[in-house]
């Protein structure tokens, strides 16, 4: 089957569908979807099937896995795209990501399932913060991430909302 989790319209006006089998995108004026799985046998195909939520930054779209952060870099076609893969070894708090966002500044924000992940795009380093940043709680719920008009991101854990100003 086929769930959709999240649903995300790119500043080219590609529909991206984020599903528990991976992403399904339809460019505008065609009818068709391309597929965009996980391959275990290449590096650079998206990193889990089961999508979370995506974002796009500076015309660079984000993918939050359950196995890492997924950066795209897609040419044509669509089906060549290549993805760069970020998780706990690059640094992120923890590969299942459940929520993600990108901040005015162009930071890109995560919430996982263990702590908040920070992503400093120029420099590629990621910044944690966890209990002893006063969050209420290591877990994340999925898709429960706002940024408010003032830059303010907010976040949905198990035990209530946490509140950061980048």
């Amino acid at each position: 089957s086929n769930a959709v989790y999240c649903l995300f319209s790119d500043s080219s006006g590609r529909l991206w569908v984020g599903t528990n089998n991976g992403i399904a995108v339809k460019n505008i004026g065609v009818d068709s979807f391309v597929r965009l799985q996980h391959d275990p046998d290449n590096d650079h195909s998206l990193s889990h099937n089961e999508v979370n939520q995506i974002v796009e930054s500076d015309g660079v779209i984000w993918v939050a896995t359950m196995r890492g952060l997924n950066k795209i870099s897609y040419s044509s076609p669509l089906g060549a795209d290549r993805f760069l893969i970020y998780d706990q070894t690059d640094g992120l708090a923890d590969d299942n990501i459940k929520s993600i966002i990108a901040a005015d500044n162009g930071q890109i924000w995560m919430g996982t399932k263990y702590g908040i992940s920070c992503l400093q795009k120029q420099t590629e380093r990621f910044y944690n913060f966890d209990l002893t940043n006063n969050l209420q709680s290591y877990s994340f719920n999925p898709r429960s991430i706002l940024k408010d008009r003032e830059g303010f991101i907010y976040f949905g854990s198990i035990l209530g909302l946490n509140i950061i100003h980048p």
